[in-house]
Formats: C-alpha cells, structure tokens, sequence
C-alpha cells in the first residue's frame, strides 16, 4: 500500500489574518460555512481543523462553526504565540480544552507559523499528542528556512510522528490556499506538472483564505496586494485543487487517519 497516494484538507482556525487583527468575523459567515462543507462533502474530503483554542473562550460560536466545517480537531496551539514556546502547561491547556469540545481517539499539535522551539518536540510528546504537523518543509524569510528537512512524514528523534505540510518537490513552493491565491492556480498546475507531487500531500487553508474580510483595508499597501490578490476565489481555487488531486489518484483522510495509516506502513 505505500504506493498509495493520501491526501488532507486542513484547515488553521485562528484569529483572522494569522491575528494581524484581534478579531474573528469570518466565524459570522455562516451561510458560507455550509456552502463550503457541503461542496467538500460532495467532493468526498473531509476537513481537519487546527484550532487556536483560546477561541473557545472568546467566541461563544467558535466550537459551532467547527462543528459545520470540520470533521476532526487538533491543536493550534492555545494563544497562537508565535513569539515563545507554550511549554508544557500550553500545550496541555490546548489538549483539554478540545477533548472538552471535541472528543476523540487523539489529537495532533501544529505550532503557530509552524515555528517550534528547542524542547517542543518532547513537550507535544509528553503531553499526549500523537503527531506533530508544523514543519513547512520551505522557505519563509525571516520565518524559517527549513529546505534540507524531509518533506515525507518522518519520525523525530523522540518518536514523535512529524507530518509535513505539502509541497512542490524541488521546488518546495508549500501547497497552500494562501500560496494558490498570491501565485495563481494554473501556475500551481503548470509547475507541479514539472516537479510531480509528495505521494502524502498535507493542502491547508485559513477562514480569510475562504471568507475574506474588510480587515486589510488596514494593512499595508503590499500586505494588502498578497492578501487581496484572488480575494474572492479562495473556495474555487481549493475545489479545483482538489478535483486535481482526486484525478491524480489521491485518497482524502482526516489527520487521525492518515496518522494510523503511516504507523500501519512503518513510518
């Protein structure tokens, strides 16, 4: 079976624009939320969300536009912090709070921006997470730079299952609706069609890639360009995108799925 190709819808449910604002209106777009599911479900692609969960307590709607959008739930870290480790209390506090609102068989850890600091690996380890999902195996000035880790699922030193984001292989361009928006779609396809695609694709989206919203009349004019660029065609640029990916074979799995499938091939 591992010449079978997987693939996984994520979602990063957090603070709109990455928490460039303190503020959540995309969680009010709830004809939207399903439409967008609906379209997913016809497509067969169940949705595995990463949640900041501090949402939880901030927003009393946030656990029901999860329950419309995703099918599976994992961490995003609790405060989304990009600026310090969440320690082991953190990483904790997050686990719970989504058993609270979403129990299930187990849960993965994606660390904001998906920058992890020395001892993280062991901490997600410790406090029960079966998988980490941070690392972008690409390049992001001043962000990380991570083009000479693997970009298959891989375990750590510890153990600890690391599933990458996707991306183009030699290229390392990371699959991604904000990615797709800023470069176009058919660039996305012509590339590819050069540099082929992982055999585990991990694509992943945020809420303002689906439902933007006014908040980047406040950016500056270059932020504003990358996010604005596409504004309105985030949900079919991801249904064409993943219509590729079935065409080429790919099965969609949640994150749990795709995790008990790794440990069945000896990953």
């Amino acid at each position: 079976m591992k010449n079978k190709r997987y693939a996984c819808m994520t979602l990063d449910f957090e603070l709109d624009y990455g928490g460039r604002v303190q503020a959540c209106e995309t969680l009010k777009e709830v004809h939207l939320h399903r439409d967008l599911r609906q379209r997913l479900d016809r497509l067969e692609v169940p949705l595995s969300a990463f949640v900041q969960t501090s949402l939880f307590e901030d927003y009393q709607n946030a656990s029901e536009v999860l329950k419309t959008l995703a099918v599976e739930y994992h961490s995003h870290s609790h405060s989304h912090d990009a600026e310090a480790s969440p320690g082991l209390l953190g990483l904790e506090r997050s686990r719970d709070l989504l058993h609270k609102h979403f129990p299930q068989k187990m849960y993965g850890y994606r660390a904001p921006y998906g920058k992890l600091y020395s001892g993280d690996e062991d901490l997600i380890k410790k406090a029960g997470y079966q998988f980490d999902a941070s690392l972008f195996p690409s390049v992001r000035p001043g962000k990380f730079n991570h083009l000479r880790s693997p970009i298959h699922p891989h375990r750590l030193d510890n153990g600890l299952l690391e599933i990458p984001f996707g991306v183009l292989p030699y290229a390392r361009l990371i699959l991604g609706v904000s990615y797709m928006k800023l470069f176009g779609r058919s660039f996305y396809r012509a590339l590819s069609a050069v540099t082929g695609l992982p055999r585990v694709l991990v694509f992943y989206a945020h809420l303002h890639d689906w439902f933007p919203t006014g908040a980047t009349r406040e950016f500056s004019p270059l932020l504003r360009m990358a996010f604005d660029r596409n504004g309105q065609k985030g949900i079919s640029i991801t249904e064409a995108w993943l219509q590729h990916l079935k065409a080429e074979g790919y099965t969609f799995v949640t994150m749990n799925q795709l995790a008990e499938i790794l440990e069945e091939e000896g990953v």
